[in-house]
């Protein structure tokens, strides 16, 4: 099992790295939302790729909101649903690639919330 991330130590990553745009914290079971919502805020103007997959806890619906340049997400295995899938659909107009496999609460609705995504709707990938 990996150990759950320090809110210090990712905290200090990103407002080190505020340049970063590849961000894979992966298998991090035991995040929190709040603390990847607060640690994404105001840190990751640059970030175009992020990696979930495997946060448990996560429902991430907030990521448009504080990662507009986003392009690739993998929330793979993670608390997503519908809600959080639209919110990402609309936040995201950048958004060419999406993973959602394992996002048992994601349902046709929230595929169908997608369409408001615009990249994605010109035929990139959406593995559901």
């Amino acid at each position: 099992m990996t150990p759950a991330i320090e809110d210090t130590l990712l905290s200090q990553l990103l407002q080190r790295n505020h340049h970063l745009t590849h961000l894979d914290l992966s298998g991090n079971t035991r995040m929190p939302d709040r603390l990847l919502q607060w640690a994404l805020t105001g840190h990751c103007a640059f970030l175009q790729t992020l990696n979930l997959s495997g946060c448990e806890l996560l429902k991430p619906g907030y990521v448009g909101g504080c990662c507009p340049g986003l392009r690739d997400l993998n929330l793979a295995g993670t608390a997503a649903g519908d809600a959080e899938v639209a919110l990402l659909a609309a936040g995201l107009p950048d958004l060419t690639r999406l993973v959602l496999n394992g996002c048992r609460k994601v349902s046709d609705a929230g595929v169908s919330a997608l369409a408001a995504a615009p990249a994605l709707q010109r035929g990139h990938h959406l593995n559901p």
